[in-house]
């Protein structure tokens, strides 16, 4: 069995309980360098052999999970935030199964929830928003979807993965989203290193920030007392 676990977006303490076991007992790791916080291999076993893998190919990556599990040892293959979030977890996995080996993923707490969470923001508002957008920029990797028309719904929206195109997000936000709307900008969430602004879309005139790590988060603005408590709204736990 390999495990493919996600080590959360950067604070150690924010990886899930089983990820942290598994470390704690791993005799290999095999992390995203350029990704995955050094803090998080706090949970490793001195002894355990750790691997960075962002100059390695995916051929190469296999070879050292494959060769490792001949050898009977414990592999986690760590990830930054959740692994099924921009992870390219799928290639991995088939090569993997096609060799007979076992896969279990360990989900981990995604960048744009934990800054929701740092921020103390709910991504979803009562009959303001409700639907919640996870994307990128088309760069050398490309958006099959229309963007155009999935950010014409104004939902919240957290792009990943489009730090080196800061002026493109700011211009494409600034066509969709009311001018009132909350755009949240933050580097490396939760990490020591953490740096976040906002304001209104319409008061930002340039993003500024690390062409790495850097995430978008945008929201309408808008307040409506939720339903749930409600006196007056009744429901099968409260009639």
């Amino acid at each position: 069995m390999i495990y493919i676990v996600g080590s959360g977006p950067g604070d150690p303490e924010l990886i899930t309980v089983k990820g942290m076991n598994l470390l704690k007992k791993a005799d290999v790791v095999l992390y995203t360098g350029s990704t995955v916080s050094k803090e998080v291999l706090i949970w490793c076993k001195n002894n355990s052999l750790k691997v960075d893998s962002a100059s390695l190919t995916l051929e190469e990556i296999i070879d050292i999970l494959v060769n490792n599990h001949n050898k009977n040892k414990i592999i986690v293959r760590l990830h930054s935030g959740d692994p099924t979030v921009y992870g390219a977890i799928e290639e991995e996995i088939k090569l993997l199964l096609e060799r007979d080996i076992k896969v279990k993923v360990i989900p981990g707490v995604g960048a744009h929830v934990a800054f929701a969470a740092e921020l103390g923001i709910e991504m979803t508002l009562p009959e303001v928003v409700q639907s919640i957008l996870i994307t990128r920029l088309s760069g050398r990797t490309k958006v099959p979807e229309d963007l155009d028309v999935l950010l014409s719904q104004q939902p919240t929206t957290a792009i990943y993965l489009s730090s080196t195109m800061q002026e493109e997000v700011l211009k494409l936000l600034k066509k969709y989203y009311p001018k009132d709307s909350i755009l949240y900008v933050g580097h490396k969430i939760t990490r020591k290193e953490q740096k976040i602004e906002f304001k209104k879309l319409s008061e930002w005139e340039k993003i500024d920030f690390p062409n790495s790590l850097s995430l978008f988060l945008i929201r309408k603005n808008g307040e409506k007392r939720s339903k749930l408590y409600d006196p007056n709204f009744t429901h099968r736990d409260r009639r």
